[in-house]
């Protein structure tokens, strides 16, 4: 490993947690207006996608592919990575699924209403988790590398927090206690980053799987989960300003490259 295990450990932790505050972004709701809470949500998209894609192609998939060394295997780990967050999505979506299913169906069934925020919970903890994992495998391998995925994986969670802290409100839960059940389950990838440390003394090159997983979870996201986002828009000009955006989210990223 080219860092500490210790080092590593610490650096996992503090990180986490720090994308871990972006679940209290829901007080951000009770200052803004709708029209601008909006237009907020929807340039983070953008450039969520670009530190995605940047984080996964200039700083992931490089340490995957250390000195050169490209085999089969390096490629295949990758599209179990892509394969592996498919399964984890339609996974989670079944719970938001029902959850929506059950607010616009079930309002008047008292029971229903209390099982939506452990079915958004269940879903979510799952995603952060894996987003520890990705985390603390990075910081293994690289330092600087872990703080751009750290970057990266902070902002494409604005938009995915918010819109959870919202359904979370509209089963009924009042915003204070929306918030800190949005905190809580935030925490499950400091647990995602601690395993990860954890199983790298018991499995060698477990840092090389965790690193497939992802830039298969990054790619996946931003191709299949958010630019789809983009497409509804049909304003040329706003599709203009997301362009930039997604394009501001790759010079980060690339500007982050000289620190490796």
């Amino acid at each position: 490993m080219a860092v500490d295990t210790t080092l590593a450990l610490q650096y996992s932790v503090a990180s986490t947690f720090i994308v871990g505050l972006v679940s209290l972004a829901g007080m951000v709701t009770i200052s803004l207006n709708d029209k601008l809470l909006k237009k907020v949500i929807k340039y983070s998209i953008s450039f969520a996608v670009g530190a995605l894609l940047g984080a996964a192609f200039l700083h992931l998939l490089p340490h995957l592919l250390e000195k050169g060394n490209y085999s089969i295997n390096s490629g295949l780990l990758v599209i179990y990575g892509f394969i592996f967050m498919y399964i984890v999505e339609k996974m989670t979506d079944l719970y938001h699924s029902h959850s929506n299913h059950d607010l616009e169906k079930h309002d008047h069934i008292k029971n229903r209403t209390k099982q939506i925020p452990v079915l958004i919970s269940i879903g979510d903890g799952i995603h952060n988790f894996i987003d520890g994992l990705i985390i603390g495998g990075i910081y293994l391998v690289s330092i600087p590398a872990g703080i751009a995925v750290s970057i990266s994986t902070f902002l494409h969670e604005i938009p995915m927090e918010l819109a959870d802290y919202a359904l979370l409100i509209k089963s009924g839960l009042s915003k204070k206690k929306a918030l800190i059940i949005n905190f809580i389950v935030a925490m499950t990838a400091v647990l995602g980053a601690i395993t990860a440390i954890y199983l790298s003394t018991l499995v060698p090159n477990i840092h090389k799987i965790l690193l497939a997983i992802g830039v298969g979870n990054f790619t996946y996201i931003a191709s299949s989960v958010l630019i789809p986002d983009l497409f509804r828009e049909n304003d040329y000009g706003t599709s203009v300003i997301h362009l930039l955006w997604i394009i501001i989210g790759i010079a980060i990223m690339i500007a982050l490259i000289p620190l490796h």
